[in-house]
């Protein structure tokens, strides 16, 4: 409901970082991203969320 007053980029820009799990976490996931490769993966971690990007 929140998410739902921001916009739409802010919305997602916010999933994305709460979701991210820095690198040096034991484990694996699409999360486990730099800054920098989130940006670049960003279709497909949006995709993950459930999110399009438009």
């Amino acid at each position: 409901m929140l998410l739902d007053q921001l916009p739409k980029r802010q919305a997602a820009a916010m999933l994305m970082q709460a979701a991210r799990i820095r690198p040096k976490k034991m484990g694996h996931s699409i999360w486990m991203v730099t800054a920098r490769q989130m940006v670049e993966r960003q279709e497909v971690l949006l995709r993950a969320l459930g999110l399009n990007r438009e």
